[in-house]
């Protein structure tokens, strides 16, 4: 996990981004890196959201 991956997420957390909105952000950038599989890309995303 790096700054990159949850950054967005960080910094609408103060404006009250829903656990559904972080876990898509979130899986939209491991998406862009193509480093998981698509079947672990939920997983990976609900896990990193909480």
């Amino acid at each position: 996990v790096d700054r990159k991956l949850v950054k967005q997420t960080v910094m609408t957390s103060v404006y009250g981004v829903t656990y559904i909105g972080a876990r898509d952000q979130i899986k939209k950038r491991l998406k862009e890196r193509a480093t998981l599989p698509d079947e672990q890309v939920f997983g990976a995303s609900c896990y990193a959201a909480r």
